[in-house]
């Protein structure tokens, strides 16, 4: 189906850049819709070549993805085992489509574009980071050599040559993506780092795909002990105020960050339970302090003292205090036995003198009288 477009404007013709596209059942060229009223003869179009020029579909799309047409100009790449290499020029032809491209052959739009395929294939796609022999982990050095504790450096390509050593950490060039044995993926749980050309990625699933089109899932959250979740997995929350666990597993999503979770979460009931018990305040010191799981006190019980390790309840009727000086201090003003407050309280309350000079006595007789029944008071506790 022949298309042609108006290159200059003439009396009576459509805008300058309307494509016409001829009828298939009838001798005209439709635009606008292709009814009649829009319509123009074969002649008025192909017949005028200085108003009307053919538009020819495209051949086919180059590597840089640029429509290419019969007769264009195009810059060839030969691959070799050494790698792409810039081969000629020429132009693209019917021929190209009727026998086909060669497979080792690639065609670009523009001679920089051609150079800029050949250099970016020559860089290196990715960088080891890791290797395990199963015993020891080897790390990249600066000098691009491998250790194990500094001692001695490894040369990489005997590293990678050595049947019990495989690799386990690797980034990849074009994005700077690091993936690592056990990281979850989108074909699976990355099992095998196959080195070559293509670095392939190999899943505990039996799935393999090259390095530069792997897809590594990211967490929808990481959890208060710091493990990273994706969707599917289980986690528990807890409620950080009454520190209560919930009813159990819930299953992650997409939607479970959304950021309006109050609740702690956690990878597990066990690290959920650990963290409620390092927090659950068990009570009161006497002077006011937390009192927390674990913590190491010195209490009060009739009236001896007792040290206190890794505490996990409180009893009534127990003082409890932070340091043993404090608990000495408690007993000695406060043990049943006419204690040096009590004795403080009634002196208060006492007059030594009365205002009146004829009553001087009164004040002395009254404050022996309130210790005396205090002290009968104490004695029968």
């Amino acid at each position: 189906m022949k298309r042609f477009k108006l290159i200059k404007e003439y009396p009576g013709s459509p805008k300058l850049g309307t494509e016409v596209t001829r009828a298939l059942r009838h001798q005209h060229y439709n635009f606008n819709g292709g009814t009649f009223k829009d319509a123009l003869s074969i002649m008025s179009v192909e017949e005028n070549p200085e108003f009307w020029i053919e538009v020819k579909p495209p051949l086919a799309k180059s590597e840089d993805g640029v429509d290419i047409y019969e007769e264009q100009r195009v810059f060839w790449v030969i691959m070799t085992d050494l790698g792409p290499k810039l081969h000629v020029e020429g132009n693209f032809t019917r021929c190209h489509i009727v026998l086909g491209v060669p497979k080792y052959y690639k065609f670009f739009s523009s001679k920089k574009a051609a150079e800029e395929y050949v250099e970016d294939y020559n860089k290196p796609k990715f960088q080891i980071l890791g290797f395990t022999d199963g015993f020891n982990h080897y790390f990249k050095l600066s000098n691009n050599n491998f250790t194990i504790n500094t001692a001695y450096e490894y040369n990489i390509q005997k590293l990678i040559d050595r049947k019990d050593c495989k690799v386990t950490k690797i980034k990849r060039e074009s994005d700077g993506e690091i993936f690592m044995i056990g990281d979850k993926l989108e074909i699976g749980l990355l099992s095998e780092i196959h080195i070559g050309e293509p670095c392939l990625i190999e899943t505990e699933e039996g799935s393999t795909q090259p390095l530069e089109h792997v897809v590594k899932l990211k967490p929808v959250f990481t959890t208060y002990d710091f493990v990273d979740i994706f969707a599917g997995d289980n986690y528990f929350v807890l409620d950080p105020d009454s520190l209560c666990l919930g009813a159990g597993a819930i299953k992650a999503t997409k939607y479970s960050n959304d950021g309006r979770n109050t609740l702690l979460r956690f990878s597990s009931s066990e690290a959920a339970k650990e963290y409620a018990r390092e927090n659950f305040v068990l009570g009161q010191t006497q002077c006011g302090g937390k009192i927390m799981y674990g913590d190491e006190l010195f209490c009060v019980k009739e009236w001896k003292i007792k040290s206190v390790w890794d505490c996990a309840f409180t009893e009534d009727n127990v003082k409890y205090f932070k340091t043993q000086e404090e608990a000495k201090e408690y007993v000695i003003l406060n043990k049943p036995c006419l204690s040096i407050n009590d004795v403080a309280s009634v002196y208060v309350t006492a007059n030594r003198k009365s205002n009146n000079p004829r009553f001087a006595i009164q004040g002395w007789c009254k404050q022996a009288g309130q210790l005396r029944r205090l002290a009968i008071r104490k004695l029968k506790k």
